[in-house]
């Protein structure tokens, strides 16, 4: 038992030291292999309304990086806000989430987008009792799109995705449309 605990006790100390020496190697690495390129980094997302017996809002911010000339990655937030007045009583939902995407470019304006999005939020709609009960969701997104420049650093888009996780959770309905801004650094 204490060879065991000794041997244990060796071990830690060997692995704390091997992290210290590789932390030293990565520390002293060249500044400039770390950096990234800001002309790469795109910024942007959609924001949506629609008001009216179905209100909508949505906000969702991206920012993306260029990986190469044909592959681009990011992270998104999602926000959205429903209410749905065509229940009683109206069906009201704050959701959140976020995202993580690619893009591959066949073009310069035209793309192939795959997404892996969660969402989450309180609704009493599929309860029968009508407590609010927390609903998480998360969809595999697929599609394409097409994006027109506006300016040197600046693109417009439309893309149009199809949710291949789509349930009776869903926040919304297959096809699914994004028209948004992109914006260079």
């Amino acid at each position: 038992m204490i060879r065991i605990l000794f041997v244990s006790l060796r071990y830690k100390r060997i692995c704390i030291l091997l992290f210290f020496l590789l932390s030293i190697n990565i520390y002293s690495q060249n500044e400039k292999d770390l950096s990234i390129d800001r002309s790469k980094v795109l910024v942007g997302g959609n924001i949506g309304f629609s008001f009216g017996t179905v209100t909508v809002i949505d906000v969702s911010p991206t920012i993306g990086y260029n990986i190469t000339e044909h592959i681009a990655v990011g992270i998104g937030g999602v926000y959205k806000y429903y209410n749905d007045k065509r229940y009683t009583p109206p069906d009201k939902r704050t959701v959140w989430g976020g995202n993580i995407f690619s893009k591959y470019f066949f073009t310069e304006n035209i793309f192939a987008h795959a997404e892996y999005e969660y969402l989450t939020y309180k609704t009493s709609i599929f309860n029968l009792l009508g407590v609010n009960e927390t609903v998480s969701e998360w969809g595999l997104l697929l599609g394409g799109g097409y994006r027109q420049p506006i300016s040197d650093k600046a693109y417009a888009y439309i893309i149009l995705l199809y949710n291949f996780n789509e349930t009776q959770y869903t926040p919304y309905q297959n096809p699914i449309i994004r028209v948004g801004i992109e914006l260079g650094i």
